[in-house]
């Protein structure tokens, strides 16, 4: 569909990353097979019908405000259509992170040296799950005690500490490695993200833990731990890579101030 090309095109010009690409494709794509219209005989009730529908059917707020996004950029920065369909109000929930305890209990159970170094890192820098997934070896800076994080959140390449503990842990993980693979990976290309998923959930479960545990809980789990170790919100929000300090203030709720907690 030319139209749909189009506006590939035009988000690769302003810089969207290739999962958003890929993400508006889909859902405008997904609407249309419902809906059985072409792009521009749609109306504002179509969309509205079709919002309506994933809301009946138990989709996520995120998943379907992640839609409207899609449709609304297609209809109206290509199209020139411009339906006023309003985002659905997010719901603040307070998601788990993990204990010390916990997260340590994870990594004494993974028996696959792989798997180990992968919970570590998402420990360790709470990089996000495409971010641990596309990390290549020669990204990481040993001597300036760094990983560059390549094209991430908003296709922006960012600097990232690298902690002591984890460094060591990588030397002798990584020993005679060619810098040129990426760092999770088995002889058919790198770990995809259901196979990130799929390991953090095993080892949870494996150590008796009751919460959904995902990449992105080591993560929250991250940010959490510095918060509690009396770490200042905005130092935490640079450090997560946050472009507005009121996303980073979303894991103080949950954090123990009164812990003091060495990560």
């Amino acid at each position: 569909m030319e139209t749909m090309n189009t506006m590939q095109k035009e988000l690769i010009i302003r810089g969207y990353s290739k999962q958003t690409i890929k993400s508006y494709q889909f859902h405008n794509n997904a609407f249309l097979k419902i809906i059985k219209k072409s792009p521009r005989q749609v109306t504002r009730s179509d969309i509205k019908y079709y919002i309506q529908c994933l809301i009946d059917n138990g989709y996520e707020r995120a998943t379907i405000n992640l839609t409207i996004n899609a449709l609304k950029f297609y209809y109206k920065e290509i199209l020139n259509r411009k339906f006023e369909i309003k985002r659905l109000r997010t719901q603040k929930k307070l998601l788990p992170a993990l204990s010390r305890n916990e997260v340590q209990r994870m990594f004494d159970s993974a028996t696959n040296i792989k798997h180990k170094i992968l919970l570590k890192v998402l420990y360790y820098t709470g990089i996000r799950l495409s971010e641990a997934r596309d990390l290549k070896i020669r990204d990481i800076d040993f001597e300036r005690m760094q990983i560059h994080i390549r094209c991430g959140k908003g296709n922006k390449d960012i600097p990232i500490s690298l902690n002591e503990k984890l460094k060591t842990e990588l030397i002798n993980f990584l020993e005679n490695s060619n810098e040129n693979k990426y760092l999770f990976e088995t002889t058919h290309g790198k770990y995809s993200m259901r196979s990130i998923q799929k390991i953090c959930q095993t080892y949870a479960k494996k150590v008796g833990i009751s919460k959904k545990v995902t990449p992105h809980t080591f993560r929250r789990t991250f940010a959490t731990h510095l918060i509690e170790n009396k770490n200042d919100v905005s130092s935490v929000s640079r450090i997560m890579g946050h472009k507005d300090v009121s996303t980073t203030y979303g894991y103080v709720d949950y954090a123990r101030i009164n812990l003091s907690v060495d990560l």
